[in-house]
């Protein structure tokens, strides 16, 4: 078992799905087999095909609606959906398999269908079966990007690394950025709440339609950082952006005659409740964490906000920021 653990911990998958990927492995997951046998159920059938008892491996691998978001996989049209006694079979069959990142691949779609199930079994809203696996390559994608950061060991340049400081004790720092989806006519805000530890107290990912200006989407952001500051109850903030036309016109005593100009001052009126604030300028490397958030918004239903917590993905960002 110690070199199926030192796969699982080697992939490039957020925490949360090494950990859910251990446990399926362990077969500890509460499906309603392993319910009923620690006699916390009496039926261990499971509820959308009602065909057969709900181990780990139908559940995410061999229910007949659960094959629908694996049938347009070809990478796995080797591997037969019958002959498996359990789910540790299908893994070691994946970690075969010459496709490039199939483990991590396999591992974020079961993690998907997981989730899918959970949400089925409280009647919540969640995606059709033939999705599943978009939508999780999607979410893995995003991850990824999200760890590209700037490498430790890289040449100094003439010009200082840009980082993300903290803010003076007794502040909280407020990030925010806005991103565009073009694809969708969309667009993504990210704010991220930090006290002068550099610890994480709140994140924010809210996807809106796209204003038709980038400008436009920052200052949207910017609003939304200070609508943020006010909901969290805090009182001494420093807010910064990536942009500096955002920033010259939140600074400045005049209203801005530019197509942002109301949104600006709707977000200069409401950051006057709050006692002792100010509005900074910094280059996108200190805006890495904000940036995610604002990308991570295209996955979002409309917007998500974590308090005390963030998304598991930005975890090398964050720590990044605190470390450098």
């Amino acid at each position: 078992m110690n070199s199926i653990w030192k796969s699982v911990w080697e992939l490039q998958v957020p925490r949360k799905i090494q950990l859910f990927i251990w446990r399926a492995l362990k077969d500890s997951l509460p499906t309603k087999l392993n319910l009923t046998r620690r006699h916390i159920l009496t039926d261990p059938v499971y509820e959308q095909c009602q065909s057969t008892t709900e181990d780990t491996l139908h559940a995410v691998w061999r229910c007949p609606e659960v094959q629908t978001a694996w049938s347009k996989e070809d990478w796995l049209e080797d591997i037969p959906h019958l002959e498996a006694s359990e789910f540790l079979d299908v893994w070691g069959q994946v970690s075969k398999l010459s496709y490039p990142d199939a483990p991590a691949l396999f591992s974020t779609i079961c993690w998907a269908l997981w989730n899918r199930r959970n949400k089925l079994r409280v009647r919540k809203p969640t995606e059709k079966p033939e999705r599943i696996a978009s939508v999780a390559k999607g979410y893995l994608k995003e991850f990824r990007a999200c760890q590209i950061i700037p490498s430790s060991n890289q040449k100094p340049s003439s010009n200082p690394q840009v980082k993300w400081e903290k803010p003076r004790q007794g502040f909280h720092k407020i990030n925010y950025d806005g991103a565009i989806f073009n694809d969708l006519n969309e667009a993504g805000i990210g704010v991220v709440v930090r006290d002068h530890d550099g610890l994480c107290i709140a994140t924010l990912s809210q996807k809106i339609r796209y204003p038709q200006s980038v400008d436009i989407t920052e200052a949207l952001a910017a609003r939304r950082a200070v609508q943020f500051a006010r909901e969290l109850g805090l009182h001494s903030v420093e807010f910064e952006g990536d942009s500096t036309c955002i920033t010259d016109a939140l600074n400045g005593n005049d209203f801005s005659q530019a197509a942002f100009g109301l949104i600006l001052d709707d977000a200069k009126n409401l950051a006057l409740s709050l006692p002792n604030h100010s509005f900074h300028h910094v280059k996108r490397n200190g805006n890495m964490v904000a940036h995610a958030l604002a990308r991570r918004a295209k996955h979002c239903n409309t917007h998500k906000v974590w308090r005390d917590s963030y998304p598991p993905e930005l975890e090398p960002l964050l720590r990044y920021d605190i470390s450098h």
